[in-house]
This record gives structure tokens, sequence and C-alpha cells, in this order.
């Protein structure tokens, strides 16, 4: 639910090639199953919401649980 005031922002990410190939499954699934797509913004504002439901300790797993990505490219 978005709350009064709150507004959508462009956000850019970098994510793993198997983490976009599990977004892209979870829409597949979601577009035979129901019938519709879901974006993957949807689908990563979904995650997070369900990120920010979990304890401290979970929150720690999870991310140790992650791949180390590069910090993007240096610029200059």
């Amino acid at each position: 639910a978005k709350e009064k005031g709150d507004k959508l922002v462009r956000y850019t990410v970098e994510l793993l090639k198997s983490e976009e190939a599990a977004i892209e499954a979870v829409r597949a699934e979601l577009s035979k199953a129901a019938g519709w797509a879901a974006s993957k913004s949807d689908i990563l504002r979904a995650g997070v919401r369900l990120f920010a439901e979990q304890r401290l300790e979970q929150m720690k797993e999870l991310l140790a649980a992650l791949s180390t990505v590069s910090k993007g490219k240096k610029k200059g």
C-alpha cells in the first residue's frame, strides 16, 4: 500500500546473472499460474518488504549468504 506522499524513485541495482534469471523465472511462473506478469520492479519491491520483516539476525544471515558483487564501474 502506497502511503500518502510516497513517490516512486528510479533506483539502479547490480545483480548477478543468476539473480536476474531467478527474477525472470518468478515472472514466468506468475504469468503461467496467475495469467499476468509482474514487473521486475514489483518483484524486487516485494522482496524488500519481505526482507524488512525479518529479524536482524535473519537479515545478517541472508546478507552473509550473498555472493560478493563488485561495487559498480569506476568513473574517470
